[in-house]
């Protein structure tokens, strides 16, 4: 499997050999979520998970593919309804 980094619709789709439409198409039929939301929601988890585990914001997001801390803080704020840093100060939830 690819690091979270790697993580792509054509790097997946060349990894398996198939064609990135084929591929999103296969996975939206099976899965009922597109594959490019997945990766999204994916390393948005990673990075969580690696925020929690005390890994500072910026590092975490390039660790799971972010470009840079703030296209992870634009990408929390458009998917989740909240800013990166608000979650990780209120979600005692998370950090069990």
């Amino acid at each position: 499997m690819l690091p979270s980094h790697d993580l792509t619709v054509r790097a997946l789709s060349q990894h398996m050999y198939i064609s990135e439409s084929r591929l999103s198409h296969i996975f939206k039929q099976k899965a009922g979520i597109s594959l490019a939301s997945y990766i999204v929601h994916h390393k948005l988890r990673t990075a969580f998970q690696a925020i929690f585990s005390g890994v500072s914001m910026t590092d975490a997001a390039v660790e799971a593919g972010f470009s840079s801390s703030s296209h992870f803080s634009r990408t929390v704020r458009d998917k989740l309804g909240m800013t990166a840093r608000s979650i990780v100060q209120n979600s005692r939830f998370l950090k069990v």
